[in-house]
């Protein structure tokens, strides 16, 4: 184990510096002490865990990772600890998750929960999946938390932060958000999220401070955002006009309607156009073997949607109704494999 130590950590210094071809080589030294290793010992659940990691950093494929540790769970099933097959579990689940299958993900990480995972990356992995594929944030909460208990580090006080406040906890997530800020000042996104808890608890000047002090290159529509709820029309506009964004969302509109009406009438109508030759685009397309009527019928119903959803919206601005505007956080996605060579810390 020294030696597979000592090969991770040679390759986690090499990748870093080197661009991938010039890290082949050691990756291929690497997989075939492994080779050896897993003859010597076959049932050594670190050795072909860390195999499937190598082959995958050689392009092998996830379908390939899934296929040698699938193995070895098979023939080693009966002899493994709950501890070992959480692990596995949840380094299958990475594996799926890298190969878009997300209904065999999400089997794997509850398997490992059912395990009782002792590992800070099953629920890290899990909270990911409850607030991405799902939106059931206080699920993700719960995971988050776990993933706390178990390891606090920035990724993970930042995620149970974001989980508190989407669940409109701020006052609690704000905490999470200043211990990650005092701990690490170069953490990304941290900042913003400490200027969304001011805004929801009322703190307006601290969140425009925040806010203005913000990289615009970085975070455009989260700032945007936050000057839109604050009521800071002007600076909402200045943020749209200096980085050309895209002149179709509620805060711009909006702000233009106040501030700018010529502007905001000019957008409206270049918004309708485009939107309703999308609509006719798709009512001339013709039907193929790859394009059926279903399908066809599918895209113009979700154009017509889009077209009706501005209209509605467009017509609520002119009477002064000011668009509800979300400020939603996200969590902070990342390598949950517990036996990845490049990730995981020796």
């Amino acid at each position: 184990m020294d030696k597979l130590k000592e090969y991770i950590k040679k390759f986690q210094e090499v990748a870093c510096q080197m661009d991938y071809n010039d890290t082949v080589p050691l990756l291929k030294e690497i997989e075939i002490f492994l080779m050896e290793k897993i003859k010597e010992e076959p049932n050594n659940i670190d050795y072909i865990l860390a195999f499937a990691s190598v082959r995958m950093e050689l392009r092998y494929g996830e379908e390939d990772a899934i296929k040698w540790i699938e193995d070895f769970f098979n023939k080693n099933k009966n002899s493994l600890t709950n501890e070992q097959k959480a692990r596995i579990y949840t380094n299958l689940a990475f594996y799926y998750s890298e190969s878009y299958e997300p209904e065999k993900e999400i089997v794997m990480l509850e398997l490992a929960q059912k395990m009782e995972s002792k590992y800070y990356q099953t629920y890290y992995a899990l909270g990911l999946y409850y607030f991405d594929e799902e939106k059931n944030y206080p699920k993700a909460k719960i995971m988050f938390k776990n993933a706390y208990d178990l390891l606090k580090c920035p990724e993970s006080i930042f995620n149970y932060g974001v989980a508190l406040y989407m669940t409109q906890e701020y006052q609690k997530a704000k905490t999470m958000f200043q211990t990650v800020f005092s701990e690490n000042t170069q953490f990304e996104y941290v900042d913003l999220a400490l200027a969304y808890c001011e805004i929801r608890l009322g703190n307006r000047d601290k969140a425009l401070k925040i806010l203005e002090s913000l990289n615009v290159n970085e975070y455009t529509f989260f700032i945007s955002s936050g000057f839109f709820v604050l009521d800071e029309y002007k600076k909402c506009l200045n943020i749209y006009e200096s980085e050309n964004l895209y002149r179709g969302e509620e805060d711009f509109l909006y702000s233009a309607f106040l501030y700018n009406q010529p502007l905001f009438e000019n957008v409206v109508k270049d918004n309708l156009e485009e939107l309703e030759n999308d609509v006719k685009e798709y009512q001339e397309k013709v039907i193929t073997e790859k394009y059926t009527q279903e399908e066809k019928q599918d895209d113009i119903e979700y154009f017509l949607g889009r077209l009706k959803t501005f209209k509605l919206l467009v017509a609520d601005i002119r009477q002064g109704i000011k668009p509800n505007c979300r400020l939603e956080l996200f969590p902070k996605f990342g390598c949950y494999l517990i036996d990845c060579i490049r990730h995981q810390k020796i």
